[in-house]
């Protein structure tokens, strides 16, 4: 049975258990074919988690703004280069890019477009070690005022076909592999060619988008404790037709 996994920023926050995950989704490879994932959390007390060094440097003074973005990709570039994946996502030009991306944006768009970047590089990321799909939330997710989903459009897009989830997911059904998506972000209901974040602390959204649209099974994983329970949850949601 399809199984949506949610995996959060702790389980992600270094190279080695990164790894760890990469072997945990390839033992259920069979069902674990949604994987929904946060940006890396923090590898010990007193660290940042890639979040709150992405608002950093949304928020700082130009001056500063290259040290704190040398600081996000050197801890990326650990875990690329602990998944080997270096000669598939440079992460150097990947964060460049973003930021000059966001420069040609409207300011008050710009916060929300480079903190989603977290999780986008992430999901990237494990697409390529895992070999699956990916599937980005801005192209299907809308987002309203409230900083929440809008469920009915999220239907309606799913029915429509808009952003090719529905073929991808009916595809990856068919094959060995599955689909990579990240967290806590989708299109801004005013303007759909912008990026909007979900209000912070609300990590499992997508991961909840992701089981009503597919109506497959659940499986969070918030740390690394989770990983050794493989049972997932018996809760099912009606697939939408």
């Amino acid at each position: 049975m399809l199984t949506v996994v949610n995996l959060g920023g702790k389980v992600l926050a270094d190279a080695g258990k990164v790894e760890k995950i990469r072997s945990f989704i390839d033992d259920n490879r069979s069902t674990y074919r949604v994987i929904v994932v946060a940006p890396p959390g923090k590898r010990f007390p007193v660290d940042e988690t890639i979040t709150e060094l992405l608002y950093r440097f949304a928020h700082a003074p130009e001056k500063l703004k290259s040290q704190i973005l040398e600081i996000v990709i050197g801890r990326f570039s650990q875990i690329v280069r602990g998944l080997h994946v270096s000669s598939s996502f440079n992460v150097g030009r990947y964060f460049l890019d973003a930021r000059k991306a966001a420069m040609e944006m409207p300011e008050v768009n710009r916060p929300d477009y480079l903190v989603s970047r977290g999780s986008n590089a992430m999901a990237l990321i494990l697409s390529y070690a895992l070999n699956y799909g990916i599937f980005d939330a801005k192209d299907f997710i809308e987002v309203n005022a409230s900083g929440d989903y809008n469920l009915g459009k999220i239907k309606e897009n799913y029915t429509n076909g808009k952003g090719g989830l529905k073929d991808k997911l009916t595809l990856e059904r068919k094959a060995p592999g599955g689909v990579v998506i990240p967290s806590s972000y989708g299109y801004s209901y005013k303007e759909t060619g912008y990026i909007k974040l979900f209000p912070r602390g609300r990590s499992n959204v997508t991961g909840d988008i992701m089981k009503m649209i597919t109506g497959g099974f659940y499986k969070d994983v918030p740390n690394m404790e989770a990983i050794g329970h493989h049972r997932t949850s018996p809760v099912r949601v009606p697939q939408m037709q």
